[in-house]
């Protein structure tokens, strides 16, 4: 029981910290000058993320290299370019209350996405589920609008590509492939599309976005060091229920520094989501329970 308890501990602090550099990114990527471009945000992370990938490199050497699925492993990594590229525009563009809410509804997209193309049977309570989650989002996007925010568009199809990476990742487990091997190419290729689209689009940097943009791609490798090694002492099930320390520290983050608040559309969505995840995670458990 003693050494549950710990690794429970031992994941929840790691999580914590996770949310924490997630929060502090997002915050630096909000704080950089209007014309700051998105590419060179992400391309610092991505910079970042092959500079966190040495040490495994070193370790493991050529193991590393050796994948079973090259064409899956192209297309998850295309998936992750665009999943950061989205995010990160969104959280710039948007009231970060905003964008953290529908960042937030990320596992229903998972969830619809693993029954289209794995197959795996979900349960009428999870449907339902689902429907309570999107029912948020439209609330959000209000379709009554005249026009349709582009930025929440932008926002809806980073959790479509983040779930397309996800089933992806699945996949690749399925067929044998090593998470340290799916981490280092996904890593590899999304440092090389944004290096390309840089190169054409190369803008120097204001002196006062240099500061954001290394601490944006230091927290970027640091978030995703953190989130590892909790998945080392508890599963994904476990970890799911920190999205929303995430959620409340952007809006916290956004509160003070911006004097962001939730718009009333933007309550009541959150509202909804939340309540379908929590559904989904409370159904998650009891299946889980049940195979014990």
């Amino acid at each position: 029981m003693l050494s549950i308890s710990s690794g429970k501990m031992k994941a929840s602090i790691w999580m914590v910290l996770w949310a924490s550099f997630f929060s502090i990114a997002m915050l630096h990527n909000k704080s950089t000058s209007k014309d700051a471009s998105v590419w060179m945000i992400v391309w610092m992370r991505a910079a970042f993320g092959m500079l966190f990938m040495i040490p495994f490199l070193v370790k493991e050497r050529v193991s590393v290299f050796k994948t079973k699925c090259p064409a899956i492993q192209l297309a998850r990594g295309v998936f992750v370019a665009c999943a950061a590229m989205c995010t990160y525009f969104s959280f710039k563009k948007l009231p970060m209350p905003t964008a953290g809410t529908i960042n937030t509804s990320c596992p229903l997209f998972v969830l619809v996405m693993a029954a289209i193309f794995l197959r795996e049977k979900i349960s009428l309570k999870r449907w339902g589920a689902v429907v309570i989650g999107y029912i948020g989002i439209l609330v959000i996007c209000n379709p009554k609008s005249v026009a349709l925010d582009p930025y929440i568009v932008v926002a809806v199809m980073s959790n479509i590509f983040v779930a397309s990476y996800v089933v992806l990742a699945r996949i690749l487990a399925k067929n044998g492939e090593k998470s340290l091997t799916t981490l280092f190419y996904s890593s590899v290729i999304s440092f090389a599309i944004y290096s390309a689209i840089c190169a054409f689009n190369w803008k120097a940097p204001e002196t006062s976005d240099v500061y954001h943009y290394i601490i944006i791609g230091a927290c970027g490798s640091a978030l995703q060091f953190c989130y590892i090694n909790a998945l080392q002492f508890e599963q994904a099930s476990f970890l799911a229920p920190f999205e929303y320390l995430r959620f409340c520290m952007v809006l916290f983050l956004g509160w003070v520094y911006f004097g962001e608040k939730l718009s009333q559309n933007t309550f009541i969505g959150a509202s909804f989501i939340v309540f379908a995840t929590v559904l989904l995670i409370v159904f998650d458990r009891s299946v889980e329970r049940a195979r014990a």
